[in-house]
């Protein structure tokens, strides 16, 4: 569960409340992929709902980046702020759509 993380999540928790997770299908979770970007948007949505916040600062890095950026294009009243590292924006959806 977003072991690879934890200096982040040490440093950032001295400010901020820090919740990591695996998307299904992914690390330590469970779930059959293949899973589009939006699906883990919306499981990311129905996380954050769950835990009762009204709006996140949002982290994400590769494939993570990208849903962050979904989330964030389509929910923008939830996502105060965007940091990415190494993702693909578009690009990565624009890959999988070409190799169906």
């Amino acid at each position: 569960r977003g072991t690879y993380w934890m200096a982040q999540v040490a440093a950032f928790s001295s400010a901020f409340q820090v919740v990591t997770f695996d998307h299904r299908g992914v690390g330590a979770s469970e779930g059959q992929p293949p899973y589009k970007v939006e699906q883990w948007a919306a499981d990311t949505l129905r996380l954050i709902d769950h835990l009762g916040l009204d709006w996140v600062h949002l982290v994400g890095h590769s494939t993570g980046g990208t849903i962050a950026q979904v989330l964030a294009a389509d929910h923008s009243d939830r996502v105060a702020s965007l940091v990415l590292g190494a993702t693909l924006g578009d690009l990565l959806t624009m890959v999988v759509a070409h190799n169906r």
